[in-house]
């Protein structure tokens, strides 16, 4: 990247709180807080269920199959590209399901917060000792999806939320500070 494109950049993720400019350091990444992460789950916990019953009756199986089949692969230990395009195809699949449900507001919002939630999928990933034992669970998911059930879609997303909310907070909870994680 050029210096150009990077300061047109900083002012945004200034903005959206992923960068804090500090005197005499610079630009340093923003810490993940405890509030942030409950916040950004409640927000996802709220509305992501209900696109999931909105797609039920119209999202391309195959599609989310595909997806699904990205993000769950293997990841070599210290891969980065290979966690990234697992990471991104994580986020592909939750906001393909939101372009289903037919509101491309809540499209948009999905992929925000999906945005917000990488930080924390790389924080899971890693931290000891759950890092090892992260797994999908889009499969009930894609099940409720494929027998066209807008109630079973709702609850199964409901429930892969919460869960990966309950793994989220035990790993931050199992780190001594989050200030000797980097997440950048």
């Amino acid at each position: 990247m050029g210096i150009a494109s990077v300061r047109a950049t900083l002012p945004k993720l200034v903005q959206e709180g992923l960068i804090q400019n500090k005197r005499r350091l610079g630009h340093v990444i923003a810490p993940i807080t405890l509030q942030e992460v409950r916040d950004i789950c409640q927000l996802r916990e709220m509305i992501e269920p209900q696109a999931a019953e909105l797609a039920a009756s119209s999202v391309d199986i195959a599609l989310l199959e595909a997806i699904d089949e990205r993000s769950k692969r293997p990841v070599p230990e210290g891969d980065r590209d290979a966690e990234m395009e697992s990471v991104l195809a994580n986020k592909e699949f939750h906001v393909a399901i939101a372009a289903a449900s037919g509101n491309e507001r809540l499209r948009v919002w999905i992929s925000q917060l999906q945005d917000f939630s990488i930080r924390f999928q790389y924080l899971l990933r890693h931290a000891a000792p759950l890092g090892g034992d992260w797994e999908h669970s889009h499969e009930p998911i894609i099940d409720a999806m494929r027998r066209r059930d807008p109630a079973a879609a709702r609850e199964r997303m409901r429930s892969h939320l919460a869960t990966g909310r309950e793994l989220l907070m035990n790993a931050i909870l199992s780190l001594p500070t989050l200030r000797d994680v980097n997440i950048g």
